[in-house]
């Protein structure tokens, strides 16, 4: 295996590490924090929904950035570090998170009108022309970040 594989690998294993600690802090919240207050549907959850959502997706970037900073520290390597950052935040955006969120939980895919105006529903609504994400629309979008993610990590650890 070249130099660029290895690192490439790396960098693909890091950003998927990272997309599985999100998805498994989004569980947590979902199954300890508001089931048992009523759920999404619930009037706390509807209270503090903004407020909450702003806090965990702050977190989840501090995160993205602590783990890329750890890395650089260790490795001394800024491609590597920065593919690490780019690569995360696009495989969360595809919904990988979200469909693993699923998943991992045994919840059927559904239409998920919550994601249309979101990275998520970018296939949905732009290239087959939906007003919902749907479970194949969610799954070709990921497919689609996930090659422009590792395009990316590709090109930023071989010409930077």
């Amino acid at each position: 295996m070249t130099t660029c594989c290895k690192k490439l690998a790396t960098v693909l294993t890091i950003a998927l590490a990272i997309v599985f600690i999100v998805t498994l802090l989004d569980i947590y919240s979902a199954t300890q924090i508001w089931q048992p207050v009523g759920g999404w549907e619930g009037a706390t959850y509807k209270s503090v929904e903004q407020p909450f959502l702003t806090l965990f997706w702050a977190f989840v970037y501090f995160m993205i950035f602590l783990c890329a900073l750890t890395y650089y520290l260790v490795r001394k390597d800024k491609s590597e570090a920065i593919a690490i950052t780019a690569t995360s935040y696009i495989l969360i955006s595809s919904g990988l998170e979200d469909l693993l969120f699923y998943k991992l939980q045994n919840i059927p895919l559904e239409n998920m009108t919550w994601f249309i105006n979101t990275p998520m529903g970018f296939t949905s609504k732009y290239i087959l022309g939906l007003d919902t994400v749907t479970p194949i629309g969610l799954i070709i979008n990921i497919i689609l970040f996930g090659i422009a993610g590792i395009l990316l990590a590709k090109y930023l650890i071989t010409k930077w």
